[in-house]
């Protein structure tokens, strides 16, 4: 189980470990593995801790047989979750979009749409610098109205993801 090899996890191994070995003591055994065995990790301290009982007693393998079948467990339900759950019904976290080239006149375009132009097409350079800090300025012109067109000025932010733009002037074709 991944938790056994955290910080949290280590310390709990160790108090049970040691809580189990004075417990078996009280109850009489000369010899109850050392918890030292936990070092090497849980299972190798439940493993010595099973085969010496079993040759004590006959039994007290039951805690190795819980902590296999917890791992068990743990890797079904993982299994099952990377094969059968649809990754995209789960939330993601979600990062700004990369600036690309049709991003940038899909946004462009979407900012006319809410002016109420409907008829705008936006072209921007194909061989666009796209890298942090950029400047480029992409041409826009109205499908219904040819003899004039806007430029819009586009700056990539510092991180690379994100861009932002400005509309400016009328200009004649």
């Amino acid at each position: 189980c991944p938790l056994e090899f955290t910080a949290p996890g280590l310390l709990a191994t160790a108090i049970a470990t040691q809580c189990d070995y004075v417990a078996l003591k009280r109850r009489g055994m000369d010899h109850p593995a050392s918890p030292i065995w936990w070092l090497i990790s849980p299972l190798a301290y439940l493993i010595a801790r099973t085969v010496i009982l079993r040759r004590a007693v006959g039994r007290g393998a039951s805690p190795l047989w819980w902590h296999v079948a917890n791992g068990v467990l743990t890797v079904a339900i993982v299994a099952a979750f990377v094969f059968f759950v649809d990754v995209s019904a789960v939330p993601a976290v979600t990062r700004p979009p990369a600036a690309s080239t049709s991003g940038i006149q899909s946004a462009i375009q979407a900012q006319y749409i809410s002016q109420g132009l409907t008829t705008v097409a936006v072209s921007c350079p194909e061989t666009t610098n796209l890298s942090p800090g950029a400047q480029f300025d992409c041409k826009s012109f109205d499908a219904a109205h040819l003899d004039a067109s806007q430029i819009a000025h586009v700056l990539i932010e510092p991180d690379g993801q994100t861009f932002r733009f400005s509309l400016g002037a009328s200009v004649g074709n």
